[in-house]
């Protein structure tokens, strides 16, 4: 829905890491508070930066305000 709204990809990341470390900036990285069990997944601490001071909080809602829709 995003994508539409902006008319244009929400997160243009060209390798899987990169994605995901937009995906972390936009909707908070995840952790077990809000997602209880992701330290389970198989791939979990390779896309997941060890550093807590690299984690990022949920702020949808703000880049979503400051992007202008088409």
């Amino acid at each position: 829905m995003a994508e539409l709204i902006l008319g244009a990809p929400l997160f243009a990341g060209d390798k899987e890491p990169r994605q995901c470390e937009l995906i972390f900036q936009t909707c908070g990285t995840p952790n077990e508070q809000n997602w209880p069990g992701c330290k389970n997944f198989q791939y979990y601490t390779s896309f997941v930066p060890s550093n807590p001071m690299e984690h990022h909080q949920r702020n949808l809602h703000t880049y979503m305000t400051r992007h202008k829709p088409l």
